[in-house]
C-alpha cells in the first residue's frame, strides 16, 4: 500500500534543488562588543535569505533589522506571538522604523553564557514586484520561569531588492560570543 501511495505521490515530482549556501558570518570576540552587525553587497544569486543567530547583549533588549539602510518611520510592519510556559501574548507594530527580530521582554539576554537562538527567513528578497516579508522564530532557555519562545513576521514596505541587512539591539550592543550567519537559499 505504501509503495502505491509513494508511487502516486512521486508522479510528476522533480527532485528538490534547494540548497543553503553560507554567504557571510560575523562573530563578536571575547571581551568585545558591536553596536551593529551589517551584511552588505549581498549577492542576487539566491531565492531567499536566512539569518541564523546566537546573540547576547550588554543589556537585555530587543533586536531589530533594517534593509538597505532604510530607517523610514513607516517602512516596516511587525507581528508577534510569544509565550514563556505560563503567559502568552500577541501584538503588532504598524508603520515602524525597523523589523522585530526578538522583542523586549523576550529579547536578547545579557546573562553570561546564555543567548537567544534565532532563525529569520527573508523571502523573495530579490523580487522587485512585491514588498519583502520575513518570518522569525526565536527563543532562549534561562533556567528560570523567564524562558521563552517567540514567532514574529514582518514586512518591509519596499519593492527594492535587498542588498544590505543591518542588525542592532535597542539601547544596547551585541556582547561577546554573539554569532550571526547569513545564508542564501537556492531553489524554490
Amino acid at each position: 500500500m505504501l509503495n502505491i501511495i509513494a508511487g502516486t505521490l512521486s508522479v510528476g515530482v522533480t527532485p528538490s534543488t534547494n540548497s543553503y549556501e553560507s554567504i557571510a558570518t560575523v562573530s563578536v570576540g571575547a571581551s568585545s562588543t558591536s553596536a551593529t552587525v551589517t551584511f552588505s553587497s549581498i549577492s542576487s544569486a539566491y531565492t531567499h535569505l536566512q539569518l541564523r543567530v546566537f546573540a547576547r547583549a550588554t543589556v537585555s533588549d530587543s533586536m531589530w533589522v533594517r534593509f538597505n539602510n532604510d530607517s523610514g518611520a513607516s517602512q516596516y510592519d511587525n507581528h508577534r506571538l510569544n509565550g514563556n510556559g505560563s503567559t502568552v501574548g500577541a501584538d503588532a507594530r504598524i508603520n515602524y522604523s525597523a523589523l522585530w527580530v526578538s522583542s523586549r521582554g523576550y529579547g536578547i539576554p545579557s546573562t553570561a553564557n546564555i543567548g537567544s537562538g534565532i532563525v529569520m527567513d527573508v523571502l523573495d528578497y530579490q523580487n522587485t514586484n512585491k514588498y519583502k516579508v520575513t518570518r522569525t522564530l526565536s527563543g532562549q532557555e534561562l533556567n528560570t520561569s523567564n524562558s521563552d519562545i517567540e514567532f514574529t513576521s514582518g514586512s518591509w514596505k519596499s519593492t527594492s531588492a535587498v542588498n544590505r541587512i543591518d542588525l542592532t539591539i535597542n539601547g544596547s550592543t551585541f556582547a561577546e560570543y554573539t554569532h550571526i550567519a547569513l545564508y542564501g537559499i537556492k531553489g524554490v
